[in-house]
Order: C-alpha cells, then structure tokens, then sequence
C-alpha cells in the first residue's frame, strides 16, 4: 500500500516538473509578445481616449472626441467598408492557395515530400 502511495506521488511529481518545464519553455513567447505587442496595443488605446494637441501631440484629458468624429463622418464608414471587404477577399485568396497546397503536401508521397516543401 506503501509502495502505491510512492508510485503515485512520483507519477504525479513528474508531472509537476513537466508542467512546470512546459511553461518555462513558453515564457520567452509571452514575454515576447507581451512586450511588442500588448504593451503597443494598449498604449494605442490610451492614445485614441487622449485630446490633440495645440503642436500635434496629445494632451491629458480624456475624451471621446475621435471615437464621436469617426462614427458622425461618412468618409470612415466608406474607408472602413473598403478595407473589411479588401481583407475578405484576400482572405479568401489566401484559403483558394493555402488549402490545396496544404492538401497536397499532406497527401504527397514520403520520398517527394521534401521536395514539395522546398519548392512551396
């Protein structure tokens, strides 16, 4: 009964360290993009809620200003439309590309496989 109870404890133990080496391992990931891309990301939001400045910067008061003055002019819906249907049509371009060719590779014979992936 003894023993059981140890086997179950290393089990679980070494479970514990892969776990823990699992997230060692992603951490440089997260801090990478913690870092260039949220960190950015949120500094652009807090900058869209900031007024103009008198010499182009921004200043401290917290408005809804651009958010009020992009959904009252016409020019940002049309601008706004333009490019969610530019993205949709390349999108679906990328998927009438990628698909096939991912379909291929995938069902490629092992020998040409590597040349297959070189070649793409």
């Amino acid at each position: 009964m003894i023993a059981t109870f140890l086997e179950k404890q290393a089990v679980f133990q070494l479970k514990s360290n892969r776990n823990l080496a699992g997230f060692l391992v992603s951490m440089p990931g997260v801090l990478w993009l913690t870092v260039f891309f949220l960190i950015p990301y949120f500094i652009i939001i807090l900058y869209s809620f900031l007024t103009s400045g008198i010499y182009g910067g921004v200043e401290l008061p917290f408005t809804l200003e651009s958010y009020t003055r992009m959904l009252g002019n016409a020019g940002y819906w049309q601008i706004l439309w333009k490019t969610v249907w530019i993205s949709l049509v390349a999108t679906v371009i990328c998927l009438g590309i990628g698909l096939p060719t991912a379909y291929f590779i995938a069902t490629s014979k092992r020998s040409n496989l590597y040349l297959t992936l070189v070649i793409v």
